[in-house]
């Protein structure tokens, strides 16, 4: 109720301007908040593959270092560890979960497992395929095979 030659907000207008600021605040917090907390999530999860990525040219520079030409991967797979285990595993290649190793064979286009192959006598032209994973989801497919 104003009276007239009175200047200013009465006690209602007051509380209602403050009341309105308030709740465009708290959208706005919430709207703008949401980039931050996800930006670290990302940072986690490149980091995590990256971590991954390295322990596969582990893996990989000890294939080729040691058993590329040898018949005899019983080490080599012992040191990949093994498949089907959802527990992080760690050992000299680094941190990751197996998700899938077995010998493949082509048949026209279609991926088929091998079963003629064993880690005893390994042949020449023999595919081992190796996945690993994270935590996250992230995974990396790669395939060892034995040549001359």
């Amino acid at each position: 109720m104003r009276h007239l030659g009175q200047r200013g907000f009465t006690l209602l207008e007051s509380i209602l301007i403050i009341t309105l600021v308030a709740v465009a605040g708290t959208m706005m917090f919430t709207i703008a908040n949401s980039p931050f907390t996800n930006a670290a999530d990302v940072n986690r999860k490149t980091s995590n593959a990256f971590k991954l990525e390295v322990v596969m040219e582990n893996i990989i520079a000890d294939y080729k270092k040691n058993y590329k030409n040898n018949s005899d991967w019983y080490q080599f797979d012992n040191d990949i560890g093994v498949e089907g285990i959802s527990v992080v595993q760690a050992n000299v290649y680094g941190s990751y979960i197996l998700k899938d190793k077995h010998f493949i064979k082509y048949v026209g286009s279609v991926e088929t497992i091998d079963t003629s192959q064993n880690l005893s006598s390994v042949t020449i032209g023999a595919a081992l395929k190796v996945t690993i994973a994270d935590d996250d989801g992230n995974s990396l497919t790669t395939i060892f095979s034995r040549y001359k």
